[in-house]
């Protein structure tokens, strides 16, 4: 195993990211190889909590809603008291929040107990995506970066789901401990093991400061077209089974869909970041923008198992060209005092397509059919694309 261990290192290009760095994405990965309660919430709210399918869906949009709230206010946070700080003060209430739900009794503080974990769970995300910013340089090492960390969470998440099984036939508790106890870790690597590494103008950085990312018109831009995008992906867990279910296929068939975009992601996204990462950005932008179009955008032409597969072959591959240089990009964009509040503004973006995505993509596939919704889905692809270009230029 000693051969793949170092194609893998040379594949993250290991050998030019600081030591530090990889001390966050081993706490980073560990926090994601724990992620057992967001998954299996909706199942834990009916078969635990005994909730209504329409409950859950009001429930799930008030942990939705703490996410949206956290990605402002985790960004700014980031650049005034702190990235470590914030890290660690995120993650330790965020397990204190898992906890105080899997021992909830009172019925009407569900929603309550939701919003807390929606909202300390996402906190740490943009202080997380800052530090990485202030740790590594621009260009190449930045993108390998950001891929390296994106590898971990799919990875983390694909591993995650298979243990969260095997302890959920236990006990839906097990699920709370568990996510609480590798979130504590976390907390205890960005404590013990983490330097803060803000830099020194960011503590003077001016309240407005919040919505400076919406006021810089280059980053707006990037946003938009980043947005479009992020509503095409929505699209796989709301809309997208219940296509595949409509076209015939079962339900093995379609789990074995879904794997194949995790499985892509684990084994091709570190190769394709090395031989891609030097190339130029906005145009790897454009082509993965390009990707993702073609790839939902033949969805509304697949009849078979096969045909829906290479749909998602098209737009992971847009997904591995993309996911590793959009944060790059917002970082190389942000002032290094503010890339908290852009860090945090990007999150909102996909937080706010968390929202709109299955709506609208609902909407399309209940009044128009899956011609539209998949067409529309190849649309967006093409803007983004157009926008991306754009900005190479």
């Amino acid at each position: 195993m000693a051969w793949l261990r170092t194609l893998l290192l040379r594949s993250l290009r290991a050998e030019q990211l600081p030591r530090v760095f990889w001390v966050l994405w081993a706490g980073a990965f560990l926090n994601r190889l724990g992620g057992f309660v967001v998954p299996f919430l909706s199942i834990f709210l009916t078969e635990q909590r005994g909730q209504s399918p329409a409950e859950v869906g009001w429930l799930l949009a008030l942990y939705g809603l703490g996410g949206l709230a956290a990605s402002l206010s985790g960004g700014a946070l980031a650049d005034r008291v702190g990235r470590r700080s914030t890290l660690a003060t995120s993650l330790l209430l965020s397990a204190a929040a898992m906890g105080q739900l899997a021992w909830q009794r009172d019925e009407g503080m569900l929603g309550v107990s939701l919003l807390a974990l929606g909202f300390f769970g996402e906190l740490y995300r943009p202080a997380l995506q800052a530090m990485v910013a202030d740790l590594v340089p621009e260009g190449p090492p930045r993108v390998a970066a950001f891929g390296a960390l994106y590898w971990a969470a799919n990875l983390g998440f694909a591993c995650s789901t298979m243990l969260a099984g095997l302890l959920a036939s236990q006990s839906f508790r097990m699920l709370f401990l568990g996510d609480a106890l590798t979130t504590l870790g976390f907390a205890a690597v960005a404590l013990l093991l983490l330097p803060e590494t803000r830099p020194v103008s960011a503590a003077s950085s001016p309240p407005r400061a919040l919505l400076s990312p919406f006021l810089d018109p280059r980053f707006v831009s990037f946003l938009v077209a980043n947005s479009l995008l992020v509503l095409c992906f929505f699209q796989v867990n709301s809309t997208f089974p219940v296509a595949v279910r409509g076209a015939g296929l079962s339900t093995r068939t379609f789990g074995a869909l879904l794997a194949l975009n995790g499985v892509m992601i684990v084994v091709v996204q570190p190769l394709l970041t090395r031989w891609l990462g030097g190339l130029p950005g906005g145009r790897m932008l454009a082509l993965g923008a390009l990707l993702i179009g073609l790839g939902f955008g033949s969805h509304a032409l697949a009849s078979s198992a096969a045909s829906w597969a290479l749909g998602i072959v098209c737009w992971t591959l847009g997904e591995i060209l993309i996911a590793p240089r959009v944060s790059a990009v917002v970082a190389d964009l942000a002032p290094p005092s503010l890339r908290g509040s852009y860090q945090g503004a990007l999150m909102f973006g996909h937080a706010s397509g968390s929202f709109l995505g299955p709506l609208g993509g609902g909407w399309l596939l209940a009044h128009h059919g899956p011609v539209a919704l998949w067409g529309g889905c190849g649309l967006a692809g093409l803007i983004a694309c157009l926008m991306f270009l754009r900005r190479a230029r």
